[in-house]
Parts: C-alpha cells; structure tokens; sequence
C-alpha cells in the first residue's frame, strides 16, 4: 500500500501514515498536517495543498475469475476481476505531443524528461511512434517501428531536441496518429495479437485548423471506429479538461490531468506506468441470463498488470444459490476462459 502527493514535500510525507489491521486484512492511511505545516509559507493564508492525494494498494490474487461479493444490498453483487502473473501483451503507442507556444519554459523541460524516462521503459516487444504538433504536424518516422535499443536510442536524440513553437492543431494531430495506426495494422507491421493505444499529450485548446470542439469529437470518434484506445494528458490549468474528458471516454480511454508543479515528469511517468503493460484483450464478463439484471458494462478493450474490472449487478432469480462468473479474453498466446461460482449467502 502506497500513499502519494503531488503537493508533498519531504516534512508532510512524514505526516503520512501506514497501518494494516486484522492479519492485513484491512489497510489504514492516515494524513493530518497541522495548519502550519498546510500553509504555503510560514506567512502565508494560501494552502500548499492543492492537487492529488492517491493511495494504491493491492490485494493477494489468483488466476481465477476474480472474486464475487453476493448479496451486499438487497440482491446485488460486485464482481472484481484482477488476476496475476499472467504473459503481457505486446502493445503498439502512437505518443501525440504538443509543442506549441503555449508549452514553453518549464512544460517542454518536463516532457523532455518525462519522455526520455518513457521511451526507457518501452519494452522491447513494443512498437510506437512519437508525433509532434503545433499548427504542422511532424512525423518522427513514417510508420510505427519497434522498441529495438537501437531505435529507442534514436528516438531519445529526437525527444531531446523538442522545442515550443506555433499554434495548437488538436485535430490533424490526431487523425494522423490514427492513420499511422490504421496503416502499421492494415500492413502488418504490427502483432496481429496485440493492443492498439493512442497517448495525447495537450496544454491548450485547438487554435487553428478545426476548432469546433463537437468537430474535433466526430472526427476522432470516426477515425477510430473503435479499434484504438485514446488517453489524453492535459497539462496545466488552461485546458478545456471537460473536452479532453469526453474525447478520451468516447474512445474508450480516460484523461487525466497533469498538475502543472515541480513533479509534473513524475506524474507523466506514472500515468504511462498505468498502462505500459497490457496482460489481457478484448474482455467478455458473462453471468446467467435469466438470474441478473442491471449490469454495469461488462465487455472491455484490455486490461493492465496492476488494475481491476468491477461489474456490478442485480440478483434477480431468489431461488438461485450458486451465482456463477465467466470472464473469457485473448492473452498473448491463448484464449482464457476463467470461471468463479460463488455461493449467495440467505
């Protein structure tokens, strides 16, 4: 279990504290800084602490389907789904970064060295592709290539030479970052068993090209026909985060957004941690037709080492004793068919 901030420093990590209870059972994180130690200065009315507070924590796993809470609230159960040490799955990145005006000074130094640490931790399986924008577009290579040492050493030349410069072209970044993915599968330059994923990376609106944001939505939307997950970083307190949000979970991914602090690289960086290593494709979770009801979404693109799918749903046949969850998926070889009954408590 771990407890992290992007507003601490070295005397408030001290006022976090870790505890676990009934033979680790339970967890405990306890954070209660005094109104000094939350001041900006010992002077100061402002508050230091501004921006997130996370705790991360995992659980002993099996290679089952997961575990099924049943009967929790009149009738309806949680289903967690989260198996370990399983092969990963190659995966293929096309990273979208804007280097327009706007991220001058202290942004372009953080995703410099925020990238460089990335594209070090890219595995050698992997292919990607990295595209810069402003109001042009550049191409670092014409296709998607693989993470050899050799080209992953390249790309760090390239990365250490990014500057800001023009205006804020969202739409063409990314429908060419679509079509380099749609030509990388369409030739098979790519595993044909492997996860597709765009990462993109903005600190401002769209300023020139299409700037009409329900524009921007259909033309993605429909570029990627929903065979490509779509993250989005947006940096700094100047974007239009609500945009960014709905354009990510219209194409199945999530935004997030990237305090603009000294930390920013370490936040970059974990975000990619987050997703650097796909363990399971295209997910089905199944459970008896005719016994429940009200189920949340149950089919999903990929799953990463160190996450979790939650389904939750509504017990529907009283007479039903034993609830049984199928969860069927591609893994880099084999296609998995997990099963888990669990007994329904009266």
């Amino acid at each position: 279990m771990e407890a992290e901030g992007t507003f601490l420093t070295n005397d408030l990590e001290q006022v976090v504290e870790k505890s676990f209870s009934g033979n680790k059972v339970a967890g405990h994180v306890s954070f209660k800084p005094t109104l000094n130690q939350q001041r900006s200065c010992s002077n100061c009315s402002t508050s230091r602490l501004d921006g997130e507070f996370t705790i991360k924590y995992d659980v002993n796993r099996d290679h089952t389907a997961g575990d099924i809470q049943a009967k929790i609230v009149n009738g309806y159960f949680v289903h967690y789904f989260a198996p370990a040490s399983l092969p990963r799955v190659p995966k293929n990145v096309v990273f979208v970064i804007d280097c327009s005006t706007s991220m001058g000074g202290q942004k372009i130094r953080q995703t410099r060295e925020a990238f460089l640490k990335i594209l070090g931790d890219i595995h050698q399986d992997d292919y990607f592709a990295i595209i810069l924008f402003d109001s042009r577009i550049e191409v670092w290579k014409p296709t998607l290539i693989k993470a050899t040492p050799e080209n992953i050493d390249a790309a760090k030349v390239y990365v250490r030479n990014i500057y800001q410069r023009g205006a804020t072209n969202i739409n063409d970044a990314l429908l060419k970052a679509i079509n380099l993915m749609n030509q990388a599968h369409e030739s098979k330059t790519v595993p044909e068993r492997s996860t597709s994923m765009i990462i993109f990376m903005t600190d401002g609106q769209p300023t020139v090209g299409e700037s009409y944001l329900p524009n921007i939505q259909r033309n993605v939307r429909n570029g990627i026909q929903g065979k490509y997950t779509l993250y989005i970083l947006g940096f700094g307190n100047d974007v239009d985060y609500a945009f960014l949000e709905k354009l990510a979970l219209e194409n199945d991914g999530v935004a997030r957004r990237i305090y603009e602090d000294s930390d920013s690289a370490l936040q970059l960086q974990g975000f990619y941690e987050e997703v650097a290593n796909p363990m399971l494709m295209q997910i089905e979770m199944n459970y008896p037709e005719n016994a429940v009801e009200d189920l949340t979404k149950t089919n999903f693109k990929q799953l990463y080492e160190g996450s979790e799918i939650v389904v939750a749903g509504r017990i529907t046949d009283n007479d039903l004793t034993v609830l049984k969850a199928e969860v069927k998926a591609l893994g880099v070889s084999v296609i998995h068919v997990m099963s888990k009954p669990c007994r329904i408590a009266v």
